[in-house]
């Protein structure tokens, strides 16, 4: 065998090989990291965990995303045991598929190389990283696994429907439509986009190979009975377990909350999207763009200037990388990288329109055609998922999943794309590209670097075994306050964790009330009457107040600024058992009170271990009927 025949047999497997070995690295690297001691990933383990044990989701949960997540994981904690190892596990796989469907689209719309380079860009960005101090905004332990199993089934619905408009047959459409109607059961934004996206794609392909209007009407009935199959089975299931109504409310999941005036007016979702300062936040927006814009104009202005000489080409390239890398080294703690994407929406309606013309100028070419519709399709992908955070896009938070497919089409566009337009006019294609990679270096490491910051935090082990991961220091808060309830409450009887942090009661093994989260955005779904009426009825034993500051929502601190109602209660039916750390609801330092309920006389009698209840928790009881 010849070396150009070697290297021809290897260069299809030399990319899932390398991206093989960075993702093993990436685990190894960030091992235990993932979750967060006390905000949202406690629901992830908690809900599947009483599922598993036989709990029904919606009648002995509340629950507000649609039921897919749970009962995947439940199933997950059924055959392979309850445990965070298993869900690290399953994480990884789900990324591994991402990764795989991803690599084969990008091959498609761009090249291997590109394909390579995209996935490169999600394992250094979004798979592992940690861009703040809350964790959870990474494939493996993420604060909500809707996102990860919807944008990956998303994702999978469009590749089918493209394989089907290339190699035709049922199953490739029938397949595409589940995917989608599964989707449905996860979280609204996600199907939204992803509906949006595979309807381009019907629109664009069904047409190619079936010319009578007949056959495409078949063609668009069986992919939307399969979408509504996954979501009637659903609705159907939960019926055998609860009221209609209820099961309908359940199948729904986020499309319930999605018109919720109350709960989308809080400062926590707007700042997210951007509505609270538009002015503002589209002046950065613009800022960023120009940034971008003349950075671009000046590489492909030299990339078009030099166009001859052997050696000026070389040169240019290394100019172009020394000064990349000089520039980083001076202003890379200057440039404030999580701001990074916000011109993102920009750039994908950009690419849409200019897609949108070549597959126009190009619609008589069926196989080009084909590829340039999965290209449109994923872009318009791309921008439905932005809609969370139009005016305030970035890479962490939501970003780690909604800005995933609009990052990568950057990359295909940076380096595929606008140097193929520069070869057109006699360009340097390779100064193009060396200015890419510095950037795109420059980026990763910048990244890598924040990431690595907030890892070094974690030095408290959490939990044991398949449980055990790193925290920061409330980790060991945390542990002591699960050790303490572990061997005080006593078989049958159930601990309530407020305002968050069912992390407790998984570890411990304890199960909660139905409600297991009392933060803004629960009480304005499920209604705080509601959840005290449901506390009055079934009050659990044991109650464990868990200091955070709520700022992000507009109202600090449970019992002061929110959740009143919930808080007289405590104080009247509820004495402290054990303090660790510092006063809860004071300021940011983590405390964690835990206290039993009070015999009947004691609740009767009055305020005596009331007050010195009130005392520790720094209180101020509202009067009845406020």
């Amino acid at each position: 065998m010849t070396r150009q025949s070697t290297i021809r047999a290897l260069t299809p497997i030399l990319g899932p090989g390398l991206i093989g070995i960075a993702m093993a690295v990436g685990l190894a690297w960030s091992w235990g990291t993932w979750p967060d001691v006390v905000v949202d990933f406690g629901r992830e383990l908690y809900v599947p965990w009483r599922l598993a044990a036989g709990d029904v989701l919606y009648r002995d949960i509340a629950y507000f995303n649609g039921p897919l997540s749970p009962y995947f994981n439940a199933l997950l904690f059924r055959l392979f045991g309850t445990s965070l190892l298993t869900l690290v596990i399953a994480n990884i796989l789900v990324l591994a598929a991402l990764l795989t469907l991803l690599y084969a689209i990008i091959s498609e719309i761009a090249s291997r190389g590109t394909a390579l380079l995209a996935c490169l860009t999600i394992l250094a960005l979004f798979a592992f990283a940690q861009m703040e101090m809350t964790g959870n905004s990474n494939w493996i332990c993420p604060y909500a696994h809707e996102m990860t199993h919807g944008l990956t089934l998303a994702i999978l619905s469009l590749y089918l429907l493209w394989v089907h408009a290339c190699r035709q047959g049922r199953m490739w459409v029938v397949g595409s439509g589940m995917a989608i109607g599964l989707v449905f059961l996860t979280k609204c934004e996600l199907f939204l986009a992803g509906i949006a996206a595979d309807g381009v794609l019907l629109w664009l392909i069904v047409p190619l190979k079936r010319r009578d209007g007949a056959s495409a009407t078949r063609v668009l009935a069986r992919w939307t009975l399969a979408m509504l199959a996954p979501v009637l089975l659903a609705f159907g299931l939960l019926t055998t377990v609860m009221p209609a109504r209820d099961a309908l409310v359940g199948t729904l999941g986020s499309w319930i909350h999605l018109f919720n005036r109350e709960l989308t007016s809080l400062i926590y979702y707007r700042v997210g999207m951007g509505t609270d300062d538009v002015a503002s936040n589209i002046w950065q927006m613009m800022i960023w763009a120009r940034s971008y814009a003349l950075i671009s104009v000046l590489v492909v202005g030299m990339a078009l200037v030099c166009r001859r000489g052997r050696w000026v080409r070389h040169i240019a390239v290394v100019v172009t990388t020394v000064i990349g890398v000089v520039v980083f080294a001076i202003y890379r703690e200057d440039i404030p990288w999580r701001q990074m994407a916000r011109p993102w929406p920009l750039w994908m309606l950009v690419l849409a329109v200019a897609t949108a013309c070549v597959l126009h100028r190009h619609r008589h070419q069926h196989n080009l055609r084909r590829r340039l519709a999965l290209r449109l399709a994923l872009t318009i992908l791309a921008v439905g998922l932005l809609g969370k955070m139009i005016l305030n896009v970035r890479l962490m938070h939501y970003g780690f999943a909604l800005a995933l497919p609009a990052t990568l089409l950057l990359v295909a566009a940076l380096w595929q794309w606008l140097p193929q337009a520069i070869a057109r006019y006699g360009g340097h294609t390779g100064m193009v590209r060396s200015a890419v990679l510095t950037t795109w270096l420059v980026m990763v490491v910048a990244h890598l670097e924040i990431s690595d910051g907030y890892f070094k935090t974690k030095t408290f082990v959490v939990g044991a075994g398949p449980d055990r991961f790193l925290s920061d220091r409330r980790g060991e808060r945390i542990t002591q306050a699960v050790a303490h309830i572990a061997a005080k409450v006593q078989h049958g009887q159930r601990v309530t964790v407020l305002p968050e942090g069912v992390m407790l009661n998984y570890l411990a093994r304890i199960p909660s009330t139905r409600y297991i989260q009392f933060i803004p955005p629960e009480l304005k779904m499920f209604g705080e009457t509601r959840i005290l009426e449901a506390l009055r009825l079934e009050p659990p034993e044991w109650v464990v107040l868990v200091n955070r500051d709520d700022s992000e929502y507009g109202s600090r601190f449970f019992g002061k600024d929110y959740g009143q109602q919930l808080a007289q209660w405590i104080l009247l039916e509820y004495e402290k058992d054990l303090l660790i750390g510092p006063p809860v609801f004071v300021d940011r330092r983590l405390g964690v009170l835990i206290a039993r309920r009070k015999k009947v006389s004691e609740t009767v009698l009055g305020n005596g271990v009331g007050n010195l209840f009130l005392r520790t928790t720094h209180w101020t009881v509202p009067a009845r009927g406020s």
